[in-house]
């Protein structure tokens, strides 16, 4: 079995700055992923996954996103500490 956490941010035309989502959860592992569009949705999104079952249900993690504009600098950092659904399905982080 693997924890598979999926983090989106929706698109918006224009916007020069590349997105990247991070996932920490609390053994100390983590992912860092470029978030890009999706086949079937507009939003832009990465997948995250982490064999085993690292995270038990109704345990928390944490899902940052953070954008990257031109001259590389940091911008709009944001995150969101989730719970582990106690059912076995994919977690789905949103950023508006």
């Amino acid at each position: 079995m693997a924890f598979k956490v999926i983090i989106k941010h929706p698109s918006e035309e224009g916007d020069e700055h590349t997105y990247y989502g991070m996932v920490f959860l609390k053994d100390g592992k983590s992912s860092l992923k470029r978030l890009e569009y999706s086949n079937t949705e507009e939003n832009l999104q990465a997948e995250f996954v982490f064999d085993g079952n690292p995270v038990e249900p109704n345990e928390n993690y944490l899902g940052i996103l953070f954008a990257v504009n031109e001259s590389e600098t940091i911008r709009n950092p944001a995150f969101k500490i989730q719970h582990n659904n106690p059912a076995p399905v994919v977690e789905v982080v949103e950023f508006p």
